[in-house]
């Protein structure tokens, strides 16, 4: 199957697993904030980012794991497809023990000195944290099978795992809202539960169906190859470190300074903003796969192509969603939690800004990665990131609102932009002027006019649930029409009406 059918392919069964699980995620959020209460999802939210914050060592092996396995993939070396995988597996597990090790170390210290918490919750909230820690533990083990999926180019059985996941999380949504033991340990033990499933069919399918996924270290063992892969991860690591230092470093500065109600609407606007971003998520995991075989393949142009149309295209669907949501969000909010947490309304516009911002550059990362060379963006990703957390703890100091928090990090990301511009610039030969011309602008002038159009021509509209409907198609059709004359290029049009004619006849094969 060629590249392009085998992304639509892909993406299509992403999106239908969006389409379920975004649905059973927002309905389970409203379930678990109306069964917990404000506080104990308040609760819930700053002990597990805590545990994400000192959980950090996997994500890095994640990205190290999936680059070499799609790289060799696309370099045609089958045979070292086993020894990363093993070594993944390997470096995993000593992750995995080392972390749990070091949660229950900072468990003392997190509840005596750290975390602000209303003291009727402390009980449920270190019950939690265990459970979390659990959560963690699967989470770790589950990353050399999860990159083979992606490795693979294997949507269909991961969008099939999301599905599952997100159907259980509903079904101990609603067990919660009607249990009589304390809700708040309940939730915790079942999302842990729901953790080991997820790791056990995961492994299950990987054992069975890929030849790469046989545990055998005596005789895949390389000592090479831990290097390469812990060299890489490392500089990952680094990364990992600063963004959840400041992320959910500043939430605990957050939490110290104005409670556990800041941390629920938080915990709204990172559901909302979580679910809408997998729009485009979507697209990018199954183009990065792509990209980095591109480079493994020694075709830069191509992995150049991209890498650019990936960001563009990452862009519009997002904004596709974002800007009714940007413009309508008292109302959404109201639909789907009735009585949202205070700052919610706010922190989910400043977020899904800041996300939309964001996808201006999302694949630069895949694409630096792909050619190998880290250290530099990292060190600049790694120095500017670290400095929300110092500013964040000084203007709140001063008296700022915490939606200055949003602010801060806006600046970091538009200051990390075109750090990482000059970079692809640098390592991968893109030229900044096509860049800046051909993306950046374009997709800024096609939001802000969508913006603008959307809110003049509603004004006068007084139903709520009019004005909505007004605004879902006004900035639909202006969005497709502008994205596709405006936005896209004359060879991404090419492409997509050649992705238009792949899709039909994919279709008629199938029927």
């Amino acid at each position: 199957m060629s590249t392009s059918s085998t992304v639509i392919k892909n993406t299509g069964y992403l999106y239908a697993k969006m389409a379920i699980t975004m649905f059973m995620s927002l309905y389970t959020t409203r379930l678990i904030l109306n069964g917990l209460g404000e506080k104990s999802f308040g609760v819930f939210n700053i002990v597990g980012g805590t545990i994400a914050m000192l959980s950090f060592l996997s994500g890095p092996m994640a990205q190290s794991t999936q680059r070499f396995l799609n790289y060799y993939e696309g370099d045609g070396q089958k045979e070292q497809l086993k020894t990363v995988f093993n070594t993944s597996v390997f470096l995993n597990t000593g992750i995995g023990i080392i972390v749990c090790i070091l949660l229950e170390i900072a468990y003392f210290f997190i509840f005596d000195s750290v975390l602000n918490l209303p003291k009727e919750s402390i009980y449920a909230a270190k019950w939690v944290y265990q459970f979390t820690v659990i959560s963690t533990l699967f989470t770790i083990i589950s990353v050399p099978y999860e990159a083979s999926l992606n490795a693979h180019e294997n949507m269909f059985y991961f969008s099939f795992v999301g599905v599952f996941e997100s159907a259980l999380k509903l079904l101990t949504a609603i067990y919660v809202v009607r249990t009589g033991f304390d809700k708040l340990i309940i939730y915790g033990l079942l999302m842990a539960a729901i953790s080991f499933v997820k790791v056990f069919i995961m492994r299950m399918y990987c054992v069975k169906n890929y030849n790469e996924c046989k545990i055998n270290l005596r005789k895949y063992y390389n000592s090479i190859m831990v290097k390469k892969m812990t060299s890489f991860a490392g500089w990952s690591f680094i990364g990992s470190i600063a963004n959840l230092a400041s992320s959910q470093g500043s939430a605990i500065v957050m939490n110290n300074f104005f409670g556990v109600r800041v941390n629920a609407a938080q915990g709204v606007a990172n559901q909302l903003s979580g679910q809408l971003m997998s729009f485009s998520n979507n697209l990018i995991k199954a183009l990065n796969p792509v990209i980095v075989k591109k480079e493994g393949a020694n075709d830069r142009s191509k992995m150049l192509e991209a890498t650019l149309t990936g960001s563009k295209l990452s862009f519009l669907i997002m904004a596709f969603f974002a800007i009714p949501f940007i413009i309508e969000m008292p109302y959404i909010l109201s639909l789907w939690l009735k009585y949202p947490p205070e700052y919610a309304i706010v922190f989910c516009r400043l977020l899904l800004i800041r996300m939309l911002f964001n996808q201006l550059g999302v694949t630069f990362g895949t694409a630096i990665g792909a050619v190998g060379k880290v250290k530099g963006i990292t060190l600049a990703y790694t120095i500017l990131t670290f400095l929300v957390l110092p500013l964040c703890y000084f203007i709140f100091k001063l008296g700022f609102d915490a939606k200055a928090f949003y602010y801060i990090y806006m600046f970091v990301d538009f200051s990390l932009l075109f750090i990482s511009v000059w970079f692809m610039k640098e390592l991968c030969g893109m030229s900044v002027k096509f860049y800046i011309s051909d993306v950046f602008v374009k997709c800024l002038v096609a939001t802000i006019t969508i913006l603008l159009s959307c809110r003049i021509l509603v004004t006068n509209i007084n139903n709520s649930l009019l004005q909505l409907i007004s605004v879902l198609i006004i900035s639909s059709l202006l969005l497709l029409f502008g994205g596709y004359f405006y936005v896209l290029n004359k060879n991404e049009r090419k492409i997509l009406v050649g992705l238009k004619t792949k899709v039909m006849l994919l279709l008629k094969i199938k029927n």
